[in-house]
C-alpha cells in the first residue's frame, strides 16, 4: 500500500530497485572476495539505522478495506501501487515486481525475469513462477472486489519459463460457487515460434472468508 507521502514511496521504491539490482548482480556476476567484504562492510554501516525507525504494520481491516472499497480501474489501466507486496510491490527488495494492467476480464503483466530466479539454466524457478500467478490472481480479486485467500494453486508447466526477455502474465475469474472463486492464468512468450507460445497455465482456488459478504 502506498503512504500519503509520495516523496518517501518514491525513496522507498529507488532503495528497493537498489536491492534488487544487487541481488541480480550477486548471482549473474563472478565476485571476489574483496568486493564481497566491503559490500558486507557497507550494509553493516547502514542497516542501525534502518531497524531504528518504527515497526511496519499491517492489519486485517486494512487488507480487507483494501480488496472490498478499491473501485475497479477502467480497461487498459494500471492498478494502483501497492508497495509492500512481496512479489509485486516496487517498494518490497524482495519483489520482481510487476506493473499489473486490466484488460477487459483480465489481470495482465508483462515481466522480465532476472539472474536471481533462475533454477534450471536459462529458466525461471517454478517457485518463481507460482508466486506470480498467485500475486496476479490477487488482482483478480480487486477486479471483484472480493476479499479471499488461496486454497490451492496448480500450475502446468508446458515449457520452460524464460529469462531475460519480455513474457506476459495473466489472470481472470472462470467462475464463482458461492464463496469459491475459480481463476485461470496463462504466460505466453512471444519469443515462441513454434505455433504455441503459451509456456505455463494456471488453476487456482480462491476461499471468500466467513463474514465477508458475498453476491
Amino acid at each position: 500500500m502506498t503512504s500519503h507521502d509520495p516523496f518517501l514511496d518514491a525513496a522507498r521504491i529507488a532503495a528497493a530497485d537498489r536491492v534488487r539490482d544487487v541481488t541480480h548482480a550477486l548471482m549473474g556476476h563472478e565476485q571476489d572476495p574483496l568486493t564481497l567484504d566491503k559490500l558486507v562492510r557497507s550494509l553493516d554501516e547502514l542497516l542501525p539505522e534502518l531497524v531504528d525507525g518504527p515497526r511496519n504494520k499491517r492489519s486485517l481491516a486494512s487488507f480487507a478495506d483494501e480488496r472490498l472499497n478499491n473501485s475497479m480501474p477502467d480497461d487498459e489501466a494500471v492498478f494502483p501501487l501497492h508497495l509492500e507486496r512481496p512479489v509485486s510491490g516496487a517498494g518490497n527488495p524482495w519483489s520482481i515486481p510487476l506493473t499489473v494492467v486490466r484488460r477487459g476480464d483480465r489481470a495482465v503483466s508483462t515481466v522480465l525475469l532476472r539472474e536471481a530466479f533462475e533454477g534450471a539454466p536459462g529458466r525461471s524457478h517454478g517457485g518463481v513462477v507460482a508466486a506470480i500467478f498467485d500475486d496476479l490472481c490477487g488482482y483478480v480479486l480487486s477486479m471483484t472486489q472480493t476479499m479471499a485467500f488461496t486454497a490451492w494453486l496448480r500450475i502446468e508447466f508446458l515449457h520452460g519459463t524464460p529469462l531475460g526477455h519480455p513474457i506476459t502474465f495473466s489472470t481472470w475469474l472462470d467462475r464463482q460457487e458461492g464463496r469459491k472463486l475459480f481463476i485461470e492464468g496463462e504466460c505466453a512468450d512471444g519469443e515462441r515460434h513454434d505455433g504455441d507460445n503459451i509456456v505455463t497455465r494456471c488453476h487456482a482456488l480462491f476461499i471468500i472468508p466467513p463474514g465477508v459478504p458475498i453476491d
